[in-house]
C-alpha cells in the first residue's frame, strides 16, 4: 500500500527511515519529570503560591473561566497515553497520506514515529518545566521567552506528524499545540499588565471617541487575533486537533467575559465557531485521506 500520488502524478518520498529507541525513553523520562514538576509547582507550592495565584496578579480580560484549565488533564493524558503506546509494536505499516507540507515524511510504524518526534516531545516537556520555574519565581519575561520557545517546538513537532495515519500522537500533540497558541498569548498579555501598560494607545481615544475601554478593545482583540492565529496553523498543519483546544480555551473567554463584558465575549464566540468549523472540515479531510491511501 502506497501514499497518495502528488498533484502532478510523482509519488512522494517514502516515509523517513528511523530505528532505535533513544529519543523515546528520553522523551518519556522528560515528560514524567515535567508531570512531578506541575504537580509540585501547586501542591508544595513552588515558590509558596500556586499557579492560579500568581496569574491573579496580572488581572486582564483576556484570562478565560477557570474550568478552562481543566484542559491540561485532557492534554496530559493523551501524552502519558502516547509516552506508553510509543513502544507497542504497530500490528501493520501504516504508509503517511500525502500532506500540503514538503519535507520528511513520518514513518508508518508506531515504534519509528516515537523516534522521530522524539526530540521535540522531550524538549516541549523541558520547556514546560523551565515555564513553571520561571512563572512560579515571578520571571515574566522570561516565562514569555519559554512560552515563545514551547509554542516554536510544539509547531516543528506537528510539522512533523502532517500526514501521519496514528490518532495518538496527533490528538495529544495537537491539544498541546492549540492550548499553547492562546496561552501564549494569555502569557505576553500577563507580561505588558506586569509592565504597567493598560491597553490605552496614544491617540486612539480622540479619534475614536466613542469605543469602549481600552482594556475591553484589547481583550477583543487578543480573541480576534488568536482565532486567526489557530485557524491558520489548522489549515497549514492540517491538525484538527489544534482547533479542539483552541475552540475550548476561546469559548472559556466567552464564559468568563459575557456577563460583564458581551463584546468581548461575542469576538470571542464568533472566533471559536470559525476556529471549530475550519476544524471540522479540516478533520473530515483528514479522514478522507486516511481512508483512501492508496
Amino acid at each position: 500500500m502506497t501514499a497518495n500520488p502528488t498533484p502532478a502524478g510523482r509519488r512522494p518520498p517514502p516515509p523517513h527511515p528511523v530505528s532505535g529507541r533513544r529519543w523515546r525513553i528520553a522523551s518519556t523520562l522528560a515528560l514524567a519529570a515535567s508531570l512531578v514538576l506541575n504537580a509540585l509547582a501547586n501542591t508544595l507550592p513552588l515558590n509558596d503560591r500556586t499557579t492560579g495565584e500568581l496569574s491573579a496578579l496580572y488581572p486582564n480580560l483576556f484570562v478565560p473561566a477557570g474550568v478552562t484549565f481543566s484542559i491540561w488533564s485532557a492534554i496530559y493524558l493523551a501524552l502519558m497515553a502516547w509516552a506508553v503506546a510509543q513502544f507497542v509494536p504497530s500490528r501493520r505499516a501504516r504508509p503517511p497520506t500525502w500532506g500540503r507540507l514538503t519535507g520528511p515524511r513520518p514513518p508508518a510504524g508506531r515504534r519509528a514515529l516515537g523516534e522521530f518526534i522524539g526530540p521535540h516531545f522531550a524538549l516541549a516537556c523541558v520547556l514546560n518545566g523551565l515555564w513553571i520555574v520561571a512563572w512560579h519565581w515571578e520571571q515574566v519575561a522570561l516565562s514569555v521567552v519559554v512560552m515563545l520557545a514551547l509554542l516554536a517546538t510544539l509547531v516543528l513537532l506537528n510539522v512533523r506528524l502532517v500526514g501521519s495515519r496514528f490518532l495518538l500522537p496527533r490528538l495529544a500533540f495537537g491539544l498541546y499545540l492549540g492550548w499553547i497558541v492562546v496561552a501564549t498569548v494569555a502569557n505576553v498579555t500577563a507580561l505588558l499588565v506586569a509592565l504597567g501598560w493598560s491597553g490605552e494607545v496614544p491617540g486612539l481615544r480622540w479619534l475614536m471617541p466613542g469605543m469602549a475601554p481600552p482594556a475591553v478593545v484589547w481583550a477583543a482583540g487578543l480573541a480576534a487575533l488568536g482565532a486567526l492565529i489557530l485557524r491558520e496553523t489548522i489549515l497549514r498543519l492540517e491538525a484538527s486537533w489544534v482547533g479542539a483546544a483552541g475552540t475550548w480555551a476561546l469559548s472559556g473567554i466567552v464564559l468568563a467575559r459575557y456577563a460583564d463584558h458581551p463584546v468581548i465575549a461575542g469576538v470571542a464566540a464568533l472566533g471559536a465557531l470559525l476556529v471549530l468549523v475550519t476544524a471540522i472540515r479540516t478533520g473530515l479531510a483528514n479522514l478522507r485521506r486516511a481512508r483512501n491511501p492508496a
